[in-house]
């Protein structure tokens, strides 16, 4: 049923609004003016892009994992043997032998155990994994730019009943109308244990235009509705499965757990016209969940970190 919440409100283009509010058509207006008003800052990005290629993946010859369809906007892979990963995972279990048994912040579906917001530095192995090629080669061919690592999560997921409110239903991330989350399995997920789910961006377009999609939970029977079943992609895989996803695009959801836990990293991959930034000096605060990380000294860490080229 469509969703008649928010009037259509096209004179309203603030952050707030767009972020909470907005419908896809205007998420999408207030994205081509950040375009717009930020094309010294996208140029940068584009060129340290290419810098980044250049430096990482031709003269290095670093192997690739796959890319992120673009129409579906989603890629399922695995860098378990990654070295980057090995090290990022025994500090994530680090983590998680130290805190699974403490009150845990929560959103109601999932459980924080670490986050960029008060744990891990730049030589932390889960930092390094996250501006790592395995992860950013990807993520840049997608883009098309130098992204901003907005934030780092190690999760859990163990509630037994669905919250309607929450992520365990289908839903689009509100930010942006393109970005870019990496989730990373780091324990073996079946479908009992809560898999991330996502149907692809193309399927999605009609379901959210049918909608009239802004910022609410759909039921699977309302997506499946206008998508047809099985279209839908349940991203079981063993620890080191790596789902990158465009999460502005593609419905997803997870952590629907049934008699298991899930152990999840997550890493959030942003553009300077993410409404977490203003669009100009006087258009309010910036908010990034790794400003705690200490940049190293150099053109391409301090953009990846959003230190600079954001507006």
């Amino acid at each position: 049923m469509p969703h008649d919440s928010f009037p259509v409100k096209t004179d309203d283009l603030s952050r707030d609004y767009v972020r909470y509010k907005g419908s896809q058509d205007e998420k999408q207006t207030y994205h081509d003016l950040a375009r717009s008003s930020k094309q010294a800052a996208i140029l940068q990005r584009e060129r340290l892009a290419e810098q980044y290629l250049g430096e990482k993946v031709s003269l290095a010859q670093y192997p690739t994992y796959g890319m992120i369809d673009n129409q579906k906007g989603i890629l399922k892979t695995s860098i378990q043997q990654n070295p980057e990963f090995t090290s990022a995972l025994r500090e994530a279990q680090d983590y998680i032998k130290m805190r699974d048994d403490l009150d845990l912040p929560s959103k109601g579906s999932l459980d924080f155990i670490a986050s960029s917001k008060k744990d891990f530095h730049r030589n932390s192995p889960i930092v390094n994994l996250a501006v790592s090629p395995v992860l950013l080669v990807p993520i840049i061919k997608y883009l098309g730019m130098l992204p901003i690592l907005f934030s780092i999560d190690i999760s859990r997921a163990n509630k037994r009943e669905i919250l309607d409110y929450s992520s365990h239903l289908y839903h689009l991330d509100p930010e942006d109308v393109t970005q870019v989350k990496v989730f990373i399995y780091i324990n073996d997920v079946d479908e009992n244990t809560g898999p991330f789910t996502a149907l692809p961006a193309n399927i999605s377009a009609v379901v959210t235009r049918h909608y009239d999609y802004r910022r609410e939970r759909l039921t699977d029977e309302s997506v499946y509705e206008i998508a047809g079943d099985g279209k839908e992609l349940s991203c079981t895989g063993e620890k080191g499965t790596a789902i990158f996803c465009d999460t502005t695009k593609c419905l997803h959801f997870g952590g629907r757990t049934v008699d298991k836990t899930r152990y999840m990293l997550t890493l959030m991959y942003i553009l300077p016209t993410s409404t977490w930034f203003p669009l100009h000096s006087d258009d309010g605060n910036t908010r990034i969940l790794t400003d705690r990380i200490i940049p190293q000294d150099n053109e391409i860490d301090m953009a990846l970190f959003g230190r600079s080229f954001t507006v």
